[in-house]
Formats: structure tokens, C-alpha cells, sequence
């Protein structure tokens, strides 16, 4: 929390540009060097602007659906101290919907993608995991 807080700060360092062939005294400008972690509000955002751009690129401008499956409190504290079973649920709520995809649009040879994406955390910062799906 410490380098996120200093994000953007002269305390991970700077680079300093100035101009050398500009006349009277060029004023240096500083750019501050970043936290790159995808916990900070600036950093994170980032991030997940650049994953979703690059999602984006990959996928099929169809119709799609945006649902999302959350964890009921009594069971969040399994995967607070196992965050590798998020992965699993991820994979195994992502099977659930293929399959159901596929029996209903079985008939017209469709096939479903999907996209799963775990948050961890609500917008109050507490633990709330809940896979985005996208199919």
C-alpha cells in the first residue's frame, strides 16, 4: 500500500526533460515514475483499460451478454485464504454456461465464448469475489 500511496511522486523517482536548444533558461519539466501495480486507483485502472482494449481486439463484434455471478458471504472467507480456488470457480462457472449454451443453441450450431473476470474486491474495498461472464 505504501508504493501506491507514493504513486506519481518524486519518492519512486522522476525522469527530467528539458530543452537544450530553446533560448533563455529552459524550464525542466518532470515526469514522475509509477507505482505499476494493479492495486492503485491510477496504475490498476490502466490495467484493466489496456486488458479490456486488447479483449476487445480479439473478439467477434456479436451480441453478447454481461452477467455476474457472486459468492454468498458465509462462503468468501474459503477463497480469502485460497485465492487459487477463484480460478477454479472461474473455470468451473464458465463450463456451467457453455453448457447451457450449447443446449440451447445446439439446434442452430452455435458455440459460445467466454470471457471470465474475477473481482476480488467491491467498490467499499471488502472482499466480495464475483466472476464477471461475458458470453
Amino acid at each position: 500500500m505504501e508504493k501506491t500511496v507514493r504513486c506519481g511522486t518524486g519518492d519512486l523517482g522522476f525522469a527530467r526533460y528539458e530543452c537544450l536548444g530553446c533560448e533563455g533558461e529552459p524550464s525542466p519539466r518532470f515526469v514522475y515514475f509509477t507505482c505499476k501495480s494493479r492495486l492503485c486507483h491510477r496504475c490498476g485502472k490502466k490495467y484493466t483499460d489496456d486488458w479490456s482494449d486488447k479483449q476487445q481486439e480479439m473478439i467477434f463484434d456479436v451480441t453478447h451478454c454481461h452477467m455476474v455471478f457472486t459468492i454468498p458471504e458465509d462462503l468468501r472467507k474459503i477463497f480469502y485464504y485460497d485465492r487459487k480456488k477463484l480460478n477454479e470457480l472461474s473455470k468451473q462457472v464458465a463450463e456451467v454456461f457453455q453448457f447451457h449454451n450449447y443446449r440451447k443453441g445446439n439446434k442452430r450450431g452455435f458455440r459460445s465464448g467466454i470471457i471470465t473476470v474475477i473481482h476480488t474486491f467491491g467498490r467499499d474495498l471488502k472482499f466480495n469475489p464475483h466472476p464477471r461472464i461475458s458470453d
